[in-house]
């Protein structure tokens, strides 16, 4: 099998399986905490591999705010986005709306500056995969309060985001992109830090707390709820 095609189906699974093991840890953390974990762990094993590899992790220092900005639009917005969203619309739409990055690349390349052009054919795999995008939510939406319309138009501020971030990461040209890449990890750790900090005391510090923000909605808590509501009521005086 080629190269390319095991690291798209690597890439896939593993994509994939992110929304099923953040609906679990919703159970005890807050979607800040998650996201504080997920790019606090990138951001080190980023230095380690720079470290191992020999790799220069130094880049120009006017390139630092754009290093910035693609950690707040490619991991900060999408890593708070999801896990926030899946306290109130299934786990499995906001996996189907995650299937909107590549539309959303291809429509806000074309208006960026200096982006590519989208092509007729391109126009049209945009309209077909919106569509498509489309039939298979608006059934799941159908089901009630687990499936809130405005939570699933708010994931998808996670694909614009990483839009966003695909059309600056173009100005990188001749810049280590491991180093780019551990620079925007590390600068989401600095941005998301004070906010879980803020927001998610508990949550943060004792990990093994519930979190100290009131997040309603959340389909396992209320799950736990009613199977302890059962076991009281059915237990003997």
């Amino acid at each position: 099998m080629d190269r390319d095609w095991v690291l798209i189906i690597v890439i896939g699974v593993s994509v994939g399986t992110i929304f099923f093991f953040q609906d679990i840890l919703l159970r005890d953390l807050g979607p800040f905490s998650i996201a504080l974990a997920r790019v606090t762990f990138a951001a080190l094993t980023g230095w380690v591999l720079l470290t191992v590899a020999g790799v220069d992790w130094r880049i120009p220092i006017h390139v630092l705010p754009l290093a910035m900005l693609v950690g707040l639009m490619m991991f900060v917005v999408p890593f708070v986005v999801y896990p926030t969203a899946q306290l109130y619309i299934a786990t499995g739409i906001a996996g189907i709306v995650n299937a909107m990055t590549p539309v959303m690349v291809v429509i806000i390349s074309h208006f960026w500056p200096g982006g590519e052009k989208a092509t007729r054919f391109k126009a049209l795999g945009v309209l077909s995969g919106f569509v498509g995008i489309v039939f298979l939510t608006f059934p799941a939406m159908q089901s009630g309060q687990e499936s809130q319309l405005w939570a699933t138009l708010m994931v998808l501020l996670a694909p614009v985001g990483f839009a966003i971030a695909m059309n600056i990461v173009r100005q990188f040209e001749g810049i280590e992109t491991k180093a780019i890449v551990t620079w925007a990890f590390t600068f989401a750790t600095l941005i998301l830090l004070p906010v879980a900090g803020f927001f998610e005391a508990n949550s943060l510090f004792g990990l093994v707390q519930a979190p100290s923000m009131n997040w309603p909605n959340v389909p396992s808590c209320r799950l736990s709820q009613a199977r302890a509501s059962e076991a009281s009521s059915g237990a003997g005086p």
